[in-house]
């Protein structure tokens, strides 16, 4: 198909060229030949002569267009050199500052051991466990159920030692069914966990979250339900928040017609509610 149009392209230049020597050679024949030309040249002789200017012409703009083509190609070309350098280098500082900042927390765990705080080297082994999920598990499209559940768990811990012993403040998490061999797409339960605690907990009055999770024949029901305090309500589609249009839009790519999300307010509590299709993992 490319051919054809290359062909089809060559063709149509030529017989343009052709056409417009012609054209230029009958009117200097029949009409300016007399004027400019006291020798009696053929019709030929004006047909090569206008082709052979024509075709200098037609030469020098080709020339001056393909240099033209050349050095904004090169721009190009130096500017997707410079953006690509400047990606390995923020790629580069991405590895970097993990391994950095895993490194700190390992030292902070060992010196919280060293001074008998087993609360808070709990809490930091914890706070490392979730930073390595986010910043390598996560690159996969898919990952074990199993290990998202560990995940949440860690990230409710750690939210936990923030919460003072006399908060009032509840977070429950039940599990129930076989999560074993099923895979789910990273990161796409916390949203809801996030959004519970944000919105749902305030020390200063009781608070409590409910979590259940349960599977059925590769079905996955995730339900979280939070205290509503001073008129907030969930999920918000705010700059700063989840938002659930950014949920929704997440879904439908990633789980197309195999999900469906529930979100609503009853008797001061809000109730976010997913269905999914679990991928189960190929033996």
């Amino acid at each position: 198909m490319r051919l054809k149009k290359i062909r089809a392209l060559v063709i149509s230049l030529l017989s343009g060229f052709i056409a417009i020597n012609l054209f230029e050679s009958i009117v200097d024949y029949r009409y300016l030949a007399v004027f400019f030309s006291s020798a009696n040249e053929s019709f030929l002789v004006y047909f090569l002569y206008n082709s052979v200017v024509s075709f200098f012409i037609l030469l020098v703009a080709l020339s001056y267009a393909l240099i033209k083509y050349w050095i904004q190609n090169e721009k190009l070309k130096r500017v997707l050199l410079e953006e690509k350098l400047s990606t390995e280098m923020a790629f580069l500082k991405s590895k970097i500052n993990p391994h950095f900042l895993f490194n700190v927390l390992n030292s902070f765990y060992a010196k919280s051991l060293k001074h008998d705080v087993p609360e808070l080297a709990d809490g930091i082994a914890k706070l490392a466990e979730l930073m390595r999920y986010m910043v390598y598990e996560t690159n996969e499209d898919k990952v074990p159920l199993e290990k998202e559940i560990h995940h949440l768990k860690n990230f409710i811990q750690v939210y936990q030692l923030r919460i003072a012993d006399e908060d009032e403040v509840y977070i429950n998490f039940k599990i129930k069914g076989d999560v074993k061999d099923v895979d789910i797409s990273p990161m796409l339960l916390i949203p809801f966990v996030e959004n519970a605690i944000k919105h749902g907990i305030d020390p200063k009055t009781k608070s409590l979250i409910n979590i259940s999770l349960e599977v059925e024949e590769n079905k996955l029901c995730f339900k979280v339900t939070n205290t509503i305090h001073q008129g907030i309500s969930g999920l918000k589609d705010e700059s700063s928040g989840f938002g659930l249009d950014n949920l929704k839009k997440r879904l439908s790519i990633l789980y197309p017609n195999t999900h469906t999300l529930e979100a609503n307010e009853d008797k001061g509590h809000f109730i976010s509610l997913l269905k999914l299709q679990l991928d189960e993992r190929p033996l």
